[in-house]
């Protein structure tokens, strides 16, 4: 008889293994930011959703815009004087105090989607083969919870004195694990080197900067190029202590 040699066949991938997530899973993910490294990001590639996308960034948006409310209402009731004089003299206190956060939950959106479209087009330039339902995904599963984390480090501003020096170190370390965490989204989703990656994150900061700093310094003639600098964030500068 002749010998039959079996060979073992590869393991069979599943319907579920690329199907999108149900969206209740992408909050969990989020809590578990420091375990995003290049397996999960490579492993979540079957795993993008526009929809989940979306979704995530109005999720987002809603708890950012949330916590900027509470931070101004605390601020209010520690430092009315200074909350009356940012104000100014207007009718409707509350009216302002509405538009001025809750503008927030449409602008976290667009921004957001305008920097991927950016960052898709820089990629494609530098030969990126990402899809930009993937390169989004990304970007949603990495910014929501940093920002998050970086809004309650803002809670430490309402200590008089030395609320700044609370804030620093942590805002410090989480601003650079941010920038390693959207680096290694960005070089994973697009598969090109880390200095393409890099080159692109640095030219589009940059850019973003400059714009903002146009756009300040026309409307307000009196601020200096430092003062828009200092004032790079999406609390009021009137509303830091």
């Amino acid at each position: 008889m002749r010998r039959i040699e079996q060979t073992e066949q590869p393991e069979q991938m599943t319907e579920t293994d690329f199907a999108p997530r149900p969206f209740w899973e992408v909050p969990r993910l989020w809590l578990n930011f420091w375990k995003m490294d290049e397996e999960f990001f490579q492993n979540e590639k079957s795993h993008v959703s526009h929809t989940n996308t979306f979704m995530g960034v109005l999720l987002y948006a809603a708890i950012f815009t949330g916590l900027a409310v509470l931070y101004a209402l605390i601020f209010r009731w520690i430092y009315p004087i200074k909350y009356e004089s940012y104000l100014g003299n207007v009718a409707s206190p509350d009216s302002i105090f509405i538009r001025t956060y809750g503008i927030n939950f449409i602008k976290i959106p667009i921004v957001f989607y305008i920097n991927n479209i950016l960052v898709f087009i820089v990629g494609k330039i530098f030969r990126g083969k990402a899809k930009f339902s993937t390169q989004a995904y990304f970007d949603a599963l990495v910014k929501p919870p940093l920002t998050i984390i970086s809004m309650f480090l803002s809670f430490t501003l309402l200590i008089p004195e030395i609320g700044v020096v609370i804030r620093v170190l942590p805002a410090f370390i989480l601003s650079i694990y941010s920038i390693i965490l959207t680096l290694r989204a960005y070089r994973i989703a697009h598969e090109i080197s880390s200095m393409r990656v890099f080159t692109i994150f640095l030219g589009l900061t940059i850019v973003w900067f400059v714009i903002t700093a146009t756009i300040t310094m026309h409307n307000n003639p009196g601020v200096s190029l430092m003062d828009v600098f200092s004032s790079y964030s999406l609390l009021p500068k009137s509303l830091k202590y």
